[in-house]
This record gives C-alpha cells, structure tokens and sequence, in this order.
C-alpha cells in the first residue's frame, strides 16, 4: 500500500509539471520506474484474491485468468531494477564523466528499451507457456523456468 502511494506520488509530482521535468532524463527515467512500481504494487495487493476459487486457498475468488494477469503484472515489476540500473549509469556518466544531459539523452532510449522489453518480454514468454500458478500470496512463473530465464537474459547481455 505504501509503494502504491508513494510510486502514486511520484507519478503525480513529475507530470504536475511535465514540460519542466520530462526535459531531464533524472526524471523521465524516475517517471517510468515509478509507473512499473504502481503496477507491480497493485497486482501484489490484489493477493490471494486473484487465485482460482479452485485453489482452495483462503481468500481464492479468481481463476486462471485472473492469476496468470497477476503473474504478469508482477513480472513487468522487474523493470524496476533495470530503472534502477539505468538511474546509476545515469549519475556514473554525469557525475564521474561530465556527459551532459544532452549527450545522455542520445543513448537513452536504448535503456528505455532493455528496462521495457526485457520485462515485457519475459512476461509474455510465460503466459504463452502457461507457466503462472499460485504460490504463497501471489501468483507467480513456474521457478524452474523463471530462473532459467534470467540466467539466459545474463548470457545475452
């Protein structure tokens, strides 16, 4: 509840004035990391809610439907990191190396791409597979094939 208001929050405070803020990457970069946090945030609260009633699982009013959306939302909050990752090349190459705001913004996109479509990616890969199913409070990718999937997306890169 607190990263829903907070990524909320955030959201609000960059758009609140858009043209002044979406100018710098600082913030377009915060601005989308935020926008994966909410997203990421509210499929976990959704909890055991999103489960199939066939479950038997206190609090199961979903199906598989409800559970594979779920799993997917939940994927697409690995973004969140890679936003992360990006914030640190971002502050390395602007504070140990002087590239200018200008200058980063020449290559940005290219890390907006690898934060959005590697998720994304990755989250369509499972429910194509059918892979999603309840564990514990949320519904989530099968471990033996989401493991196997980071491991591969670091031998890509």
């Amino acid at each position: 509840a607190f990263s829903i208001l907070g990524s909320s929050l955030i959201i609000y405070m960059i758009l609140s004035d858009w043209k002044r803020k979406l100018d710098r990457p600082f913030h377009r970069l915060v601005l989308m990391m935020s926008i994966f946090d909410f997203l990421q945030s509210a499929a976990m609260a959704v909890a055991t809610t999103a489960f199939p009633k066939e479950s038997n699982i206190y609090g199961a009013k979903g199906n598989t439907h409800t559970c594979t959306i779920q799993g997917f939302f939940i994927l697409l909050g690995s973004a969140v990191p890679i936003y992360n990752a990006c914030l640190n090349i971002f502050y390395v190459l602007t504070i140990r190396y002087s590239v200018s705001s200008g200058r980063f913004a020449k290559f940005e996109p290219a890390l907006h791409a690898i934060a959005i479509l590697v998720p994304f990616s990755m989250a369509i890969t499972f429910i194509a597979r059918g892979d999603t199913y309840p564990q514990e409070s949320v519904c989530v990718p099968y471990t033996k094939s989401y493991v196997i999937s980071i491991a591969s997306l670091f031998v890509i890169c």
